[in-house]
């Protein structure tokens, strides 16, 4: 006696673990790790996921990450001052926390 999921692959349909509808094994993507070869979710539902899931990615804000090489470059130089060392560490304090404010003059 045959499973239920045998007669499927006898068939080439399968249900879809998100919509739970029947559909032709063509409507799935191919998993090769999967028994019968297939993704679990059919096509439509896997793009729905993805679209959801890059829209809340897209929408979530990028750090900001001071590049050290400046940092490094203020430090060396023998020309500043104590008052425009103090400004750029303070400016790259901002940025390391995230918060940038251009100070004027720096």
């Amino acid at each position: 006696m045959l499973t239920q999921k045998e007669v499927n692959t006898l068939l080439c349909v399968k249900e879809c673990s998100q919509c739970g509808e029947t559909k032709s094994l063509d409507e799935f993507h191919k998993r090769t790790r999967s028994s019968d070869g297939h993704r679990s979710e059919c096509k439509a539902c896997k793009k729905i996921y993805d679209d959801d899931r890059n829209h809340k990615i897209k929408e979530q804000p990028k750090p900001i990450v001071y590049p050290k090489t400046l940092v490094m470059d203020i430090l060396e130089d023998d020309s500043w001052n104590m008052f425009d060392y103090l400004t750029a560490l303070a400016t790259a304090l901002l940025f390391v926390g995230g918060i940038y404010y251009w100070l004027k003059g720096v």
